[in-house]
């Protein structure tokens, strides 16, 4: 994408209108695997498994996604 003040700005303007309709299954809508993703891609902090359990629970009251259906 080149930058164009007006042009671009109506772009990304209308891209995000719709982006709350993601399914699960595609876009950046992660829904409860992001703390897995993270855990593949960085360094172990020293968070014990407990830690972990209630990072992940909370993650999954906070944003639920429904499962994609083709």
């Amino acid at each position: 994408m080149r930058w164009m003040p007006i042009v671009t700005g109506l772009q990304v303007f209308i891209d995000m209108l719709g982006s709350e309709a993601v399914p699960a299954a595609y876009g950046h809508n992660y829904g409860n695997v992001a703390l897995a993703g993270w855990q593949q891609i960085t360094p172990d902090l020293g968070l014990d498994r407990e830690v972990l359990a209630k990072i992940q629970a909370e993650i999954e009251a906070y944003a639920p996604i429904p499962l994609f259906e083709e």
